[in-house]
């Protein structure tokens, strides 16, 4: 089923076929680094926020994945994006209101986020998207993510993401600059708000970061990602600007394009 956003990015991206962009340089090219949101998925074979989709990530050689962090009941740090596990695993329950030991059983498919840092950890890079819900334990769970994080390196191995401001609260222990706020249609307030806050930067969708809000956020030495281009023109534009990091369901596209770009180059 089509969102009203699917929608809108559909629009965006046919637009495009008439739009004039530059060209990236070689270098420009060389220094893409796609991130695979939720991992290398198709939902259909290979689910996404699995184990599964994450070595498929890490085998294609995708510099990062994106993945959500829900709690359990009994305060386990799993990873599935949804509240509910309808979506992806046809449950009707919400992870918060099931022990982990039971969710395992039912759900084997779901790792935790401690499985994923002891399989990954060091070799790909970690952007952490922390969902906004009750958290009822602050210091426990604020403990729980430094102990599971402590052998890798803030920044160098792993960012967080936050939509909203809920999730800050157990992030006061890390620097502000390891934290990414994620822009949905808010894009001036998060903008400004990951500035007046120092924050580590932002994300959100190509066509919305403007030159204009990239250049704000530069000239304050934060850092910037876009998302999810499909097609070879709105590629080539976001590679052009030198974005940090492009998010993307699709990364095995956006590397095949990225071939043809280098050929052609």
């Amino acid at each position: 089923m089509l969102t009203l956003s699917k929608i809108i990015q559909q629009i965006i991206e046919w637009l495009y076929l008439f739009a004039r962009v530059p060209s990236p340089s070689k270098a420009q090219i060389d220094n893409l680094k796609i991130v695979a949101h939720r991992g290398w998925h198709d939902n259909k074979v290979v689910f996404e926020n699995t184990l599964k989709s994450f070595d498929l990530a890490y085998l294609n050689n995708i510099y990062g994945i994106e993945f959500d962090v829900r709690w359990t009941k009994d305060l386990v740090p799993v990873i599935h994006h949804d509240p509910k596990l309808g979506r992806v695993f046809k449950g009707d329950q919400k992870i918060i209101d099931i022990n982990f030991s039971d969710l395992r059983l039912r759900y084997p498919l779901i790792p935790t986020l401690g499985e994923v840092v002891q399989k990954y950890g060091g070799k790909i890079h970690f952007f952490i998207e922390l969902k906004d819900e009750p958290y009822l334990k602050v210091s426990e769970q604020k403990q729980t993510l430094q102990q599971i994080l402590q052998e890798l390196k803030v920044q160098e191995d792993f960012h967080f993401l936050v939509l909203k401001k809920g999730p800050l609260e157990l992030l006061s222990d890390f620097p502000k600059s390891s934290v990414l706020l994620v822009a949905n249609q808010n894009f001036r307030e998060m903008s400004q708000l990951a500035i007046d806050e120092s924050w580590g930067g932002i994300c959100g969708h190509y066509h919305f970061i403007d030159d204009e809000m990239l250049k704000h956020h530069r000239s304050h030495g934060q850092k910037v990602g876009t998302g999810f281009p499909k097609t070879m023109k709105p590629l080539k534009k976001e590679l052009s600007r030198d974005i940090d990091w492009i998010f993307t369901n699709h990364p095995g596209t956006l590397a095949q394009l990225c071939s043809k770009m280098e050929v052609s180059n």
